[in-house]
């Protein structure tokens, strides 16, 4: 087998669901001798984080001629640093990665897809997916896969290997000094979500929920952690409902595990997720969990089983959930234990070894 080295390219300019999971991946690459390095934006936490840990990046401008620019320089790059792999983690490091191997044919190409686009491409950008020059797309979920086959990618080249969680990291914890610190009130239960504030993530229907949930349960507090242009909005929806003093608003979380911990039960409200990583993470720290049936999580939430699946923007069945949760501590648990025994497959090392072994499958094609 040929010996390799990945250039990944992440051109995320936050450190989300996706730049953490090429994070974890490129470093469990690193603890198994694989050469990394990773092309990012200027100013990116995950270049930061990369650096941490003695990882090479390369900070690039993106956007009209810069790709043409930037790919030519990252050319000599790979040249001279012997990457010989191109792994993309979102469309715009496709973009790069695509133009890379326009330059140099020889370089093999990986591409993990972890949305789901819900609508047909446009002819530009099903060139991308249709194209030859893609060796391989890793789809996060069943859903992915199908829309992936969909727009026409031949199944030879498509692998489903789910988005994995550090189970290290992810695990119930204390969550007393993150309760005092950011002054949550005591309650008896707490619900909580994380997202960012965008219209596809639906926490107005996640709100509505809290005001009904408000008319049986007086000792309840719905947790949201996340930052976006959406927040101003949501907050007056809570007021609309005069459930303000049911919700609170953390704002960008760094503790997750100790916030997921103190939760009874997560909820994830999406109207589209390609698998909804959150909810692994969470159920991971031991929450109940609950998710609209949103394309994704239809994976690893067996109905009534590991976790309950609700209608998209259905607020009144999301509701009748919660609340049968909340009034049944057995269940709670019990779907808590159920998920829990499934989270193995979505372990981090146990996917990342998975992607290592396409790259060795690859490898036999380089030179």
């Amino acid at each position: 087998m040929n010996q390799y080295a990945v250039l990944h390219v992440d051109l995320g300019r936050t450190f989300r669901g996706g730049q953490r999971q090429a994070y974890n991946l490129i470093r469990y690459l690193k603890e198994n001798g694989i050469d990394s390095g990773c092309v990012v934006t200027s100013e990116s936490e995950l270049g930061s984080r990369l650096n941490e840990i003695g990882i090479p990046t390369f900070p690039i401008k993106y956007g009209g001629f810069d790709i043409v620019a930037e790919s030519i320089r990252l050319r000599k790059v790979c040249s001279e640093m012997g990457y010989n792999m191109i792994h993309a983690h979102d469309s715009h490091g496709h973009n790069i990665a695509l133009t890379l191997r326009f330059l140099n044919p020889a370089l093999r190409v990986i591409v993990t897809r972890r949305v789901l686009s819900g609508k047909s491409k446009v002819l530009m950008s099903r060139w991308k997916y249709t194209s030859r020059n893609t060796d391989l797309f890793i789809a996060v979920s069943s859903v992915v896969e199908n829309e992936l086959l969909q727009w026409g990618v031949s199944d030879s080249r498509v692998v489903h290997i789910p988005s994995g969680v550090d189970t290290k990291y992810f695990t119930l914890v204390d969550a007393d000094e993150f309760k005092k610190r950011n002054s949550i009130p005591d309650r008896k239960f707490y619900i909580g979500t994380a997202c960012a504030f965008d219209e596809n993530k639906d926490v107005a229907t996640l709100i509505n929920m809290a005001g009904k949930l408000s008319y049986n349960y007086d000792d309840f507090i719905l947790l949201v952690a996340g930052t976006g242009e959406g927040r101003g909005s949501l907050e007056r929806l809570a007021r609309f409902i005069e459930a303000e003093d049911k919700i609170r608003f953390l704002g960008q979380v760094s503790e997750m595990p100790q916030f997921y911990s103190l939760l009874d039960v997560y909820v994830l409200s999406s109207r589209a997720e390609g698998l909804g990583t959150s909810l692994l993470e969470a159920g991971a720290c031991g929450c109940a969990l609950v998710a609209s049936d949103c394309g994704g999580p239809r994976d690893f939430i067996d109905d009534g089983r590991t976790g309950y699946l609700f209608p998209v923007e259905d607020d009144e069945r999301l509701f009748r959930i919660v609340n049968e949760l909340l009034e049944d501590r057995g269940k709670r648990e019990r779907v808590a234990k159920s998920f829990a025994e499934t989270l193995d497959q979505y372990d981090m090392d146990h996917v990342c070894r998975q992607v290592m072994t396409h790259y060795n499958r690859l490898a036999m094609l380089v030179g």
